[in-house]
């Protein structure tokens, strides 16, 4: 057996939506996996793009090894495990084209990869069927977030509602006349790290503050035809009291990118999930292409890679080779 899963890229968050808005981008890692009873042993190959290789300033390799230590093998591992099977072996050649530790859900992408080549051997070698909704919450257990891991597998805009010990997820239309446009700065920042500066408690004023913009946002993204009160709204719709601004202290030069583009003609830009990757909404006829998007961390001293994703809504998909 042979099988290609490709999964894309994701930012999380989107300003308001701390851990239950993500939306799929088309940037994208690819795992080729092979099975079959003769392989003796397990083969992990990494393959990096040149756009991954440029944007990292850290050795790519250290942080997805090819051992046992990936998370894909972690994932794929734990199904089997789990059933008190031996995992069996597997070669798996991974290429990957989402930037690491940038906020744009690689971990997830690596995850969702491992549970799927298990699910498919196991529905092969041991007539086991896993639905793609126990693969989604097997990976957010282990991911310890849906955000990322909802749009991540089933593409495009997604809200992820946590219903007891499950998650709900539903889809939410992007209709809006916007376009994406923004930066992959050169240096990693962990999910870890960002996650340890922020609060754990908040006011019934932040909830309520969360509550109004989230709500805000999606409503305006749903819409085909804008007025220019929309356009008036989409600043408000995203703000956030509960991340953004904490780990601004992470993030070298968010601010100073954030006013620039303010200049330009962005319309609203965010953190993508922990950062430091900075997105923005742009009116759809922009021509970013004539924006130097990275300007503001350049006169910093500070490489970045620009950016202009589109809306991915397919999310992984399966090919048999």
């Amino acid at each position: 057996m042979r099988l290609k899963i490709r999964v894309p890229a994701t930012t999380a968050n989107l300003g308001p939506g701390y851990d239950i808005l993500g939306m799929a981008i088309n940037l994208y890692n690819e795992f080729e996996i092979s099975f079959n009873e003769n392989l003796s042993d397990d083969n992990l190959e990494i393959i990096y793009l040149d756009h991954v290789k440029q944007s990292s300033s850290v050795d790519v390799e250290t942080v997805l090894p090819t051992s046992k230590e990936n998370l894909f093998y972690k994932a794929y591992e734990k199904l089997f495990i789990e059933r008190n099977l031996n995992p069996p072996k597997i070669h798996m050649r991974a290429v990957i084209g989402v930037p690491v530790s940038r906020g744009l859900g690689s971990s997830s992408t690596a995850i969702l990869a491992g549970f799927i080549a298990a699910r498919e051997i196991l529905r092969i070698k041991f007539n086991d069927k896993l639905s793609m909704t126990q693969v989604f919450n097997e990976a957010v257990l282990l991911e310890g977030h849906p955000d990322n891991i909802a749009p991540a597998l089933y593409g495009g805009l997604r809200l992820s509602v946590p219903s007891g010990e499950i998650t709900k997820v539903v889809e939410l239309p992007f209709n809006a006349p916007l376009r994406i446009g923004g930066i992959i700065p050169k240096y990693a920042l962990k999910t870890s790290e960002a996650r340890a500066v922020l609060e754990t408690t908040f006011s019934k004023e932040i909830i309520a503050f969360q509550a109004a913009r989230t709500s805000l946002l999606t409503h305006l993204l749903a819409k085909s035809e804008w007025k220019q009160s929309d356009y008036d709204l989409l600043p408000i719709a995203i703000e956030d009291r509960i991340h953004q601004d904490a780990r601004s202290k992470l993030v070298v030069g968010m601010k100073e990118t954030f006013k620039y583009w303010k200049q330009l003609d962005c319309l609203t830009a965010f953190l993508s999930g922990a950062g430091p990757t900075l997105l923005g909404f742009w009116p759809r006829d922009s021509d970013l292409e004539k924006y130097k998007l990275s300007k503001a961390l350049t006169d910093l001293q500070i490489e970045s890679l620009e950016v202009c994703p589109e809306i991915d809504r397919k999310g992984v998909s399966i090919e048999k080779l």
